[in-house]
């Protein structure tokens, strides 16, 4: 009875002990499992891990690359702007070279301005003092100019006294020009296309004469007075031939009777007169209308002043200005 109660136990041991070792290898294989899993998961974690760092590793490898590419920029533009400073340096050099050289240049300069300016000053003082004399020398000039328009001026009032400004038919006996000159009309003396004297303008000839004579009188006209002139002057009707002799027999026939008129003037002062033709090549109006061919039909008288009149004036300008001699 007693063996078998042994023989059941030790079966019923034997089949309790297995169970229990197969449910500790079940335990161990599922630890061994979530060991692999958990080294699984930690090397996929690690995996991802040196992804990053090594993107990580990229990222500052490339930063470096570019900033050794900034810094190698960065000495290349350092060595050019060491470059240019040695440029600029050698620069500032040359200009405080300049600077100093125009310095004194500016002085030297300022020497020659301050000199200039009192030359100026003289140069002034001359053109004052020579602008006074050159008036005066205009004056006097100008004088001898008025000279000549004071003579006929002169005849003009003596022949206007005794036959008075017109003639019956209403023209002026004697007209002073723009030119300063004296002349009458060609109808108060002669015919058209003629050159002898009417008798109409016989009694003007004689006062002419006349009135030379008391002007030639006077000292002081007569020094200044080369010649006095008998003009004739024709309008373009004509040939220049015809018109040539008509003019010269003209003034030639008009000085005749002056002289013959006052044989005293003719004997005292006939050196001073000439007769000339002109023809129609001095018009004073214009010929192509009758009233301006009718201006051109006339006798002239024209007075030429001294030559050394005018000399001695300029002469005398010369010797009293700055300078004269030197």
């Amino acid at each position: 009875m007693k063996r078998s109660n042994r023989r059941y136990y030790t079966k019923q041991n034997t089949e309790n002990y297995w169970p229990s070792f197969a449910d500790v290898m079940s335990t161990m294989t599922l630890v061994m499992l979530f060991l692999v899993m958990i080294v699984f998961i930690r090397n996929i974690i690690i995996s991802i891990d040196l992804d990053d760092e090594k993107d990580k590793l990229n990222t500052t490898q490339q930063m470096l690359e570019n900033q050794e590419a900034i810094l190698i920029l960065t000495e290349e533009e350092l060595e050019n702007k060491q470059e240019l400073i040695l440029i600029l340096e050698e620069n500032l050099e040359s200009l405080q070279d300049q600077y100093s050289k125009a310095e004194n240049e500016l002085g030297d300069q300022q020497q020659i301005i301050l000199l200039l300016a009192d030359q100026k000053q003289e140069l002034d003082n001359i053109i004052a003092i020579n602008t006074k004399e050159l008036t005066e020398l205009r004056l006097k000039l100008q004088s001898i100019a008025v000279l000549r328009a004071d003579i006929f001026g002169r005849v003009q009032t003596s022949i206007e006294e005794t036959l008075g400004e017109f003639n019956a038919a209403g023209e002026k006996l004697v007209i002073i020009g723009d030119n300063a000159n004296l002349y009458i009309t060609e109808s108060l003396v002669f015919d058209f296309a003629s050159a002898e004297v009417k008798n109409d303008g016989k009694s003007l000839l004689r006062e002419l004469s006349i009135a030379f004579e008391k002007i030639l009188d006077d000292p002081e006209v007569r020094d200044v007075i080369d010649s006095i002139s008998v003009e004739g002057h024709t309008d373009d009707i004509g040939s220049p031939d015809a018109n040539r002799t008509l003019s010269t027999e003209r003034s030639t026939n008009v000085l005749n009777y002056i002289m013959a008129s006052n044989p005293s003037l003719e004997e005292k002062y006939g050196s001073f007169f000439a007769a000339a033709g002109f023809s129609e090549l001095r018009p004073i109006a214009d010929n192509t209308t009758e009233e301006g061919r009718a201006k051109n039909r006339r006798i002239e008288f024209s007075i030429k002043i001294k030559d050394d009149n005018v000399q001695k004036i300029i002469e005398d300008y010369l010797e009293s200005s700055p300078g004269a001699g030197d």
